[in-house]
């Protein structure tokens, strides 16, 4: 079992960076390099915002206890509250930086909807085990 979280926290850390960075390649204009400093700062920001979320996802671990693991309610909280509190930290802080609501998005969308899908293949494995 601690494996199987192991490999859900590093698949979607390992997959949500790639599509990050080719939605922000899409989204952004192409900026004259002799007019901004600043070229790849959306892609640096995108590699930490995923590193923290990552990081802050090892709650799901919590699923090791049977109490959470056997509670819907307590396995969803342990696979998204930390994560999502901490997107909304870290794009609070960061407000001012980038500017736009669209940027962010595309940082974070692909890591929840990769959580949001491994999470529905562990509930659905943890309903076919019961």
């Amino acid at each position: 079992m601690r494996k199987h979280l192991t490999t859900i926290i590093l698949k979607t850390f390992a997959f949500s960076i790639p599509i990050s960075m080719i939605g922000l390649y899409m989204l952004l204009d192409p900026i004259d390099p002799k007019k901004s400093d600043l070229q790849g700062l959306a892609y640096g920001l995108a590699i930490f915002v995923i590193l923290v979320l990552s990081l802050t996802s090892a709650t799901i671990y919590l699923n090791l206890l049977p109490r959470v693991r056997n509670s819907v309610g307590y396995s969803f909280l342990s696979f998204f509250a930390l994560p999502f509190l901490s997107a909304v930290l870290v794009i609070n802080s960061f407000g001012e930086v980038m500017g736009q609501l669209a940027i962010y998005s595309m940082m974070v969308m692909p890591f929840f909807l990769l959580l949001g899908f491994y999470y529905w293949r562990f509930s659905q494995r943890r309903s076919d085990s019961i």
